[in-house]
This record gives structure tokens, sequence and C-alpha cells, in this order.
């Protein structure tokens, strides 16, 4: 018993840890939990993508149901409506390294699995896009969370099983990027995953055209068109619009920039498809959601938090590269350097990088790419081998 006790004490610590640093950030700059809970105050109001936040004067991005979720949240003090978002933020970080150790290790012992899961909590924590995500109060763990829960392991709830895509179409609903799961999952022959994800993602959009019509037209026919709004070709958005405008020094024609995005869009829910088939789902989420953040129209630093199931699967995956550890202590050690933030960067400074600076001002857009080429390189490789010697044949086979 008191073996147990000690064993389960840096685990304890390092949960505690992660709940105490999330908290102090709380204290500080909390830009985007405050622009969702301006959203869900003026949801019913018709301005909800007019009105700024206060602090920081940031408008609402989101699909109108991504305000919804957040009215119950608006309807405390704002502080204390803070506060609860970072430790449920703090929670749902720890249940995405759950999630993700479920996925590569199916029969791990759930006592086990909470233990490691609250023990790698604090090395996520300082992984640059878990940082900045709890630096602003985002929601991209959640988002994160829900995509791994509904296509990387089976989905248990309430003693029921969600129907495989749901769960999707949620997060889809609630940031419209997921979406590029879709065509992976018609490629990959998940045909009915990929049917319920349209059937929730439209069900949800559809609901809120009776809660607020205007604001529902108003974000489909104008808003959800305006990426720009925000401001693009910062340090921190590490997608190929971006990248391109950084390695070019000015901006590149959009019709150049648009096809890039379209060819790589495809060749990676391409690969995608190859890896559910060749090697593992956890592999083909993986893919699909890098694929994702290369071509969204914005991919901040902070969206990259699909970096811990990443190194995860690099460190435990069955069907993880050669070296696929030390791959996995690079990861680390890229992202919690974070070296994007190394050169001169704001007021247009991204336009004048060059050398070292360029390429670490473009760290995480080259490791990502690095990253699919890697992987169809590997499953080319693979492709040619006998089929006795592939790692999920001999996965399958022990």
């Amino acid at each position: 018993m008191r073996l147990r006790w000690l064993l389960w004490g840096p685990a304890a610590a390092s949960g505690a840890y992660l709940l105490v640093q999330a908290l102090q950030l709380a204290t500080h700059k909390h830009g985007d939990i405050e622009v969702y809970l301006n959203g869900a105050t003026h949801l019913f109001k018709g301005d909800i993508y007019t009105a700024r936040s206060a602090d920081f004067g940031l408008p609402f991005l989101y699909p109108p149901i991504a305000g919804l979720c957040f009215v119950p949240l608006s309807l405390l003090p704002v502080k204390a409506a803070i506060y609860l978002w970072a430790a449920f933020n703090a929670a749902l970080l720890v249940t995405l390294i759950g999630v993700s150790l479920r996925a590569l290790r199916p029969a791990m012992a759930r006592t086990h699995l909470l233990w490691w899961s609250l023990l790698l909590a604090w090395p996520a924590y300082h992984l640059d896009p878990i940082f900045q995500t709890m630096s602003f109060g985002q929601i991209n763990i959640l988002v994160a969370l829900l995509i791994m829960s509904d296509l990387a392991i089976s989905r248990r709830f309430c003693r029921r099983a969600i129907p495989e895509g749901a769960l999707l179409g949620l997060a889809a609903a609630i940031k419209l990027t997921p979406l590029i799961f879709v065509p992976y999952l018609w490629l990959a022959r998940r045909t009915r995953t990929a049917v319920v994800v349209a059937v929730t993602f439209a069900t949800l959009g559809l609901a809120m055209f009776v809660v607020v019509p205007r604001t529902s037209w108003e974000f489909w026919t104008k808003y959800a068109y305006q990426a720009n709004r925000v401001g693009v070709n910062y340090i921190s958005d590490q997608n190929i619009q971006s990248a391109v405008v950084r390695i070019n020094h000015a901006p590149m024609s959009s019709l150049v920039v648009d096809l890039l995005v379209l060819v790589v869009g495809v060749a990676g829910v391409c690969l995608a498809a190859w890896a559910h088939r060749a090697s593992s789902r956890i592999l083909a989420v993986l893919v699909c959601a890098v694929t994702g953040l290369l071509v969204s129209p914005i991919s901040w630093d902070h969206h990259m938090v699909w970096i811990v199931p990443v190194i995860l699967w690099l460190w435990l995956g069955d069907d993880r590269p050669k070296f696929g550890r030390l791959w996995a202590i690079g990861a680390a050690l890229l992202f919690w350097q974070a070296p994007i933030w190394w050169p001169p960067h704001g007021n247009g400074a991204e336009y004048n990088l060059h050398g070292l600076n360029l390429l670490y001002g473009d760290s995480f857009f080259f490791s990502m790419v690095i990253f699919l080429v890697g992987i169809a390189a590997m499953l080319r490789v693979r492709g040619r081998a006998p089929s006795d010697t592939h790692p999920t044949r001999v996965a399958a086979l022990r």
C-alpha cells in the first residue's frame, strides 16, 4: 500500500502542477475565452460578429453554435468563468493524453491509463501549442479530443455506443476545419461514419437557423469566408499561405497559393486514407489533422495541440517509423523550444526573414511537411516489404 501511494505521488503532483499553472495563466491575459464569452453574450442580440471583446478588441469567428455552447459560462461573473474554463482545459489535456494512450495501448488497465495521463500532463503543458492554448483560453484541446475520441478509439458514454462520426460532426459544427476529415473517411471507405458526420453537422447548423436565423444567415453567407478578419502572415500562423509569404518575402498570387493548398490538401487526405488501409487508424487521423493544419486559412501555433498524440504515436505506436522514439524526442524538443518565436516578428518583420531566421520562423511548418513526407516514404517502403515483416502484422502476431 505504501509503495502504491509512493507511485501515485509523482502522477498526482504532475496533475496538480498542471491545474495550478492553468489557473495562474487565467490571472493574466485570456483573450480567446473572453471572445467566446463575448460571443455568447451577443448571440441573441444579433451583433455577435460585429461586437468586439472589451480587453483585446477581437471579433467572434466561429459558427453560431459555438457561441451557444458558451452561454452557460457567460452567465457567471467573467473572472469566475475564465477560471472555470482554465480548470476545464487542464482536465481536457489529461483526457486527451488518456485517449491517445488508449488508442495506442487498448489493453492498458484504467488505473495505469490514469497514472500515465496525469504523469505526462506536466511535460505536455510545456509544449508551446499547449501552453499557448491555455494562455489564451482556446478550444483547440477540446476539438482534438472530440476527433480522437470519435475516430481513434471505441466510443462509449453512459453505457451507450455513440455513433461513430457524431463527435466529429459536433467538432466541425463548432469549428469548421475538422470537415477535412470527411473526404478522408470517404476514401478510407468509412462511408457510414462520413454520413453521420455530415448529418450531425447539418442538423446542428439547421438547428441554429431556428434559434438565431439572422445570425446564422450572416455567418454562412458572409463571415464564414473572412479568415483575414484577425490578420494573417503573423509568425504564429504556420500554414501554407503564411509560410509561402515569408519564404517569398512578399505576398504571392492568390491563384498560385490556392492551387498549392489544393494539391497539398488532396495529397494529404489521400495519404491519410492510405495510412488507414496500410498502417493504423490513429496514424490516419494524425495525418489528416496535420494536413488540415497546413491547408487551413489560419493555423496559429496554439492550433497544433495535435503534437501530443503525434509524440505518443512516435514513442508507442506499433506502426511507428524506424528510430521513432528519437523522432519523438526531437519533436518534443522542437515544440518545447518553439523556435518560431526566435526571429523578429510583428509589424511586418515576417517579410524580412532570411537564413536561419527563416528556418526558425517556419520551423513548425517545415516539421509538418517533414511528417507527411516521412509517413508517405514509410508506407511506400513497407508496401514493398514482405507482409510478415510489416509492423502492424508483427503486432497482430504477438
